[in-house]
């Protein structure tokens, strides 16, 4: 065949695999208005369900009255007004705007949560956190729909409402605010009660985050006032450094001085809370780098200063930090990575007027890559896969949903890369568990504390620059991605109410892949976008001409159903998931296999003759990819999600890697990663 004519085939093939790129793409991809006109159906198919059996019982109900913002002020105030209401008050400002059903869901709620005073539902573009008192103390996040027993009212007093020259806004949030100091919490109604998408089909509608009636509230400086002397209101701090409480900062370190030095200084010379001691621990630094550290802490100023405690030992985290708060006097304690640089004056006394509360456990800040906008933590999320980092690399220039990279919000965890916690409340927990030496120390400490029944507070409305990952390196080889995994394992057998779930996290935003936005379910769902693969013995080996740097690829789970739905292993099929695309080619010509190697050390001497087991698997649509990667040729259909019998392959340990054949020539690219599955 001549030249001419082979490129000729070969054009025609790459169009093919193009329309059939696009049509896969078109097959998974489920828009958001389809989606959220499913749910809807479920949820009042539940409602209706839930109704015809209370009906079959004779139950007696509720009475429910739907009001105005304006109304509800008003009701507040006036006994004779009030008296002539139901026992619910249902208050949004568009009725019209309540989805079919919602007056029986508000109904059912607070018949089934008879201790609930108040609660809030969800909205079509806002799938709201559980009862979160820090974030209703940034903003006013109950938004357009909210119900309140009328019996609570009553209890609040004659005069709530009628605060001379507030606004209609401002009497609204200060009555909320009212009931939440007289109950304590408020409930969250876990469905769709509220929808605001004007006159277009719910099978049109597109996700915006940013929609409803009106924009997000209660941030701006005309609330500071009403948010003050309630329940969860911040702690005042003084300016005054001998009228602050101690904080004693505990910075573990090792043969890292230049870096620790540059943290103490911005640490003394930028921060406006004073009253600080800093204590140094070292877990075995080199002679030369220990003399450097000894010498800048005898060269600083005596306000500067700080102890050094020189205990030699392997990297433990935990450890290091539980060594340093024996030795802390502070009645806080701020544990604080040497790679971390103070910008902002305002950041620790904005922690410790959250720390200060008796309801709050830890409390974190938002962390940038240094001398950029792009974001490192923000709290941490409970997500199917654990931890993870929302908006990770994300501009902070642009405002998050809901202005989550703006205000102080209730998280399931902080980094302790820069944590803050009272005293009493670390040794009430017992510190750090020790059994946590390198990853997720941080998450069991807010698990364990999440537990006794206190909230976790992430402070974005200041920042630090986070230099990640200096202390110790980043998480890379098989080595050390199977020590994440056992510490992972871990954190869920201790705290298995956690796996999968984050109460500051709503089930309706995307829980099974690690993508960074705040994005609906709808954008990949296990259930289905995964598929049974079938596994085959590879003949022949591995060519080393098919290794190739330009295959990007990850894992993002592998392990038996049973750690897939509860987060511990036990049985079932397995299942993998991940990820891999490549540079500098078109990624829709390939045609894509998982790749498992045994791990023994004989079967790894070499390519040839080793036995290799080959799971070819339909590609899935991650639009999280075409999204981040717009440099590369095609990425979409990038992602793997496969279970595979349990029988289907010999027992032991398996390195998992990639096969792309192209289905345009005969190029064939593979790789592995450093992730394995072990299958007994």
């Amino acid at each position: 065949m001549s030249n001419f004519l082979k490129r000729a085939v070969q054009r025609l093939l790459i169009q093919k695999r193009h329309r059939s790129y696009e049509e896969r793409i078109a097959r998974q991809a489920v828009p958001y208005g389809v989606w959220l006109e499913s749910l809807l159906e479920g949820e009042r198919a539940e409602t209706a369900e839930w109704k015809r059996e209370a009906e079959a019982a004779g139950r007696a109900h509720l009475s429910v009255t739907v009001m105005l913002p304006q109304m509800f002020c008003e009701c507040a105030s006036d006994r004779d007004l009030r008296d002539k209401q139901g026992d619910l008050w249902l208050v949004t400002p568009e009725e019209s705007a309540l989805t079919e059903g919602a007056q029986w869901e508000v109904i059912r709620y607070f018949e089934e949560h008879p201790a609930c005073g108040i609660a809030y539902g969800d909205e079509e573009d806002y799938y709201k956190p559980d009862w979160s008192p820090d974030l209703l103390q940034s903003f006013f996040y109950f938004g357009n729909i909210f119900a309140v027993r009328k019996e609570l009212v009553e209890r609040i007093g004659e005069n709530a409402g009628e605060e001379w020259g507030l606004s209609e806004k401002a009497r609204l949030y200060d009555l909320v605010l009212r009931c939440v100091d007289e109950v304590g919490w408020s409930g969250h109604i876990e469905k769709v009660l509220f929808a605001c998408g004007g006159g277009d089909s719910v099978r049109e509608r597109e996700w915006n985050p940013a929609a409803g009636l009106g924009k997000d509230w209660g941030m701006e400086p005309e609330f500071d006032e009403i948010k003050r002397g309630h329940l969860y209101s911040d702690m005042e701090i003084p300016v005054e450094k001998e009228r602050q409480e101690l904080v004693s900062v505990i910075i573990p370190s090792k043969d890292n001085p230049a870096v620790l030095s540059n943290c103490i200084h911005s640490l003394r010379e930028i921060t406006a809370y004073q009253n600080i001691e800093i204590i140094v621990i070292d877990n075995g630094s080199n002679d030369k780098n220990k003399n450097r550290i000894l010498q800048m802490r005898d060269q600083m100023r005596e306000e500067y200063s700080f102890r050094y405690l020189y205990r030699p030992m392997a990297f433990n985290f935990s450890a290091m930090c539980n060594i340093g708060a024996g030795e802390a006097r502070g009645n806080y304690l701020l544990f604080l990575n040497d790679d971390m640089e103070i910008v902002r004056e305002d950041w620790l006394s904005v922690m410790v007027g959250k720390a200060a509360k008796s309801c709050v456990g830890a409390v974190g800040a938002k962390l940038l890559y240094p001398d950029s906008d792009k974001i490192q933590h923000l709290g941490i999320t409970n997500i199917h896969l654990g931890p993870a980092h929302k908006l990770q690399f994300s501009s902070d220039k642009k405002e998050y949903y809901h202005g989550i990279n703006r205000r102080a919000v209730n998280v399931s965890a902080v980094t302790g890369a820069c944590l803050l916690v009272r005293r009493e409340v670390f040794e009430q927990i017992g510190g750090f568990d020790e059994r946590f030496a390198v990853a997720f120390n941080d998450v069991e400490l807010c698990f364990h504390l999440l537990r006794e029944g206190y909230q976790n507070v992430c402070c974005n409305q200041t920042f630090l620059y986070h230099h990640e990952s200096m202390s110790r390196g980043f998480d890379a080889g098989e080595e050390k991605v199977a020590r994440l995994h056992r510490e992972r394992d871990l954190l869920y057998a201790a705290y298995p109410e956690m796996w999968n779930r984050d109460p500051y996290y709503s089930r309706k935003l995307v829980m099974d892949i690690l993508d960074r936005g705040y994005e609906p379910a709808c954008r990949f769902e296990e259930e289905r976008m995964s598929e049974r693969a079938e596994v085959i013995s590879l003949e022949g080996g591995l060519d080393a001409v098919w290794y190739n740097e330009c295959l990007y690829m990850g894992l993002e789970f592998t392990g038996d159903e049973t750690a897939w739905r509860t987060g511990r292993s036990g049985g079932g099929d397995y299942y993998i998931q991940g990820w891999s695309y490549a540079v500098n080619v078109d990624n829709s010509r390939y045609e894509k296999s998982l790749l498992l190697k045994p791990v023994s050390l004989q079967e790894r001497q070499g390519e040839n003759g080793e036995r290799l087991w080959k799971i070819p698997y339909r590609e899935c649509w991650r639009p999280d990819f075409r999204e981040n990667l717009p440099y590369i040729d095609h990425p979409a259909l990038c992602g793997v999600s496969v279970w595979i019998r349990r029988d289907a392959l010999p027992k032991g340990e398996y390195l998992i890697g990639y096969l792309w054949e192209d289905a345009c020539s005969r190029q064939k690219l593979c790789g592995f990663s450093a992730e394995t599955l072990r299958v007994e």
